[in-house]
């Protein structure tokens, strides 16, 4: 059930669950990916939980991806809202890119406090060529506990 238009355009925004990826890599080969897990606290009753494992630093490899394919209907800014939760100091943070079709390089803090909360991420371009084509998003795995939690992503329009 996607409550959230799975990844389609609305109003100048994309709105996606997280559960609603596209594939998940293991770029270091360990076998860790990202999980989906049933939580009635999310939005769509299920989030996306990443492994346990070792703290990823970049530069380096990383231990897990997941992406998230996007369609955006209009050319523009685009701010990135997450929600997401994390239960300590070592599930509080995940990766994410500067750009589209892009490793994720740029640690975003959450809650590590088990509650869900909307974080405001980095901003990102569309331009006329790329709008009504597939847009790579790119998430990665930092913490070592396996408790970051990934509800869903909205990318809202800003006003020019």
């Amino acid at each position: 059930m996607c409550s959230l238009e799975c990844g389609r355009p609305f109003s100048g925004s994309v709105a996606i669950e997280s559960s609603d990826f596209a594939y998940v890599v293991d770029p270091s080969g360990d076998g860790d990916n990202w999980t989906v897990e049933s939580s009635s606290d999310a939005i769509g009753g299920s989030t996306l939980v990443a492994p346990a494992g070792s703290l990823v630093n970049l530069p380096g490899t990383h231990d897990a991806l997941v992406t998230f394919n996007l369609n955006f209907s209009e050319a523009g800014t685009y701010t990135a809202y997450y929600r997401a939760r994390g239960f300590n100091g070592s599930s509080n943070s995940f990766y994410t890119p500067t750009d589209f079709g892009v490793d994720p390089d740029t640690q975003e803090s959450i809650s590590n406090d088990g509650v869900y909360g909307w974080e405001t991420g980095l901003t990102y371009e569309v331009s006329n060529a790329e709008v009504g084509t597939t847009l790579d998003f790119r998430i990665g795995k930092r913490e070592a506990d396996a408790d970051a939690e990934l509800d869903a992503f909205v990318f809202i329009s800003t006003p020019t």
